[in-house]
């Protein structure tokens, strides 16, 4: 059985780890983990541990993400030896850390949603653990985003990308319409930028308005 976990320190981001749950519950059927306290270690980085307190793959979603419909295929992903995160858009920061790490742009992945075990997967996020706390690690995003895209290509795990219509990322200055399959809703970038927000929030409002 599939685990979903989210991260939610401090009262604004337990709060919306908590909704981001609730969601995921009521169209998964799971009943998400919500990780209140990580011991001091960053939020983000302490993504990396979770693969040591879960049997079985995990579905790890950020705070700041809403399902909003179903995502039938999303419970058979189970125990697959490939990484699935989704791939990240064209943006200079991805160039900039993909030349400074040598990395294959094209399968950079995003870090706010991805399935993941620790039989297959296990030694990467230790290595990205590593990598994120070493001196002279250097990134141009908060973390252990790119420590976990050098791990997943230095040990050659295959990344299989989540279908972009189910995780969609709400991106700033983006007027798109939302697919109607979308399933996840994530806020893009480093917090919580206004545009993004807004992209996110009208969604959801728009959903709940359908129901």
């Amino acid at each position: 059985m599939i685990t979903a976990v989210t991260i939610g320190v401090g009262r604004a981001y337990r709060e919306m780890a908590e909704l981001a749950a609730a969601s995921v519950q009521r169209w998964t059927g799971l009943e998400p983990v919500v990780i209140r306290n990580t011991r001091g270690i960053h939020p983000a980085k302490y993504k990396l541990k979770l693969l040591e307190q879960f049997d079985g793959p995990v579905f790890y979603f950020d705070a700041d993400t809403r399902m909003v419909g179903p995502w039938p295929e999303l419970l058979g992903y189970g125990s697959s030896p490939a990484f699935r995160a989704s791939a990240h858009e064209p943006a200079a920061a991805v160039t900039q850390d993909c030349e400074h790490h040598k990395l294959d742009q094209r399968v950079y992945f995003y870090s706010g949603a991805w399935i993941a075990n620790r039989e297959h997967h296990g030694e990467a996020f230790r290595l990205a653990d590593e990598i994120c706390h070493a001196e002279g690690y250097v990134t141009q995003f908060a973390y252990e985003q790119t420590a976990l895209n050098v791990s997943m290509q230095r040990l050659r795990i295959p990344i299989e990308p989540l279908p972009p219509a189910r995780h969609v990322i709400c991106t700033r200055g983006r007027q798109y319409a939302i697919p109607p399959d979308a399933a996840l809703l994530h806020v893009a970038g480093r917090g919580l930028q206004i545009e993004n927000r807004k992209i996110f929030e009208r969604e959801i409002i728009r959903r709940e308005r359908c129901d």
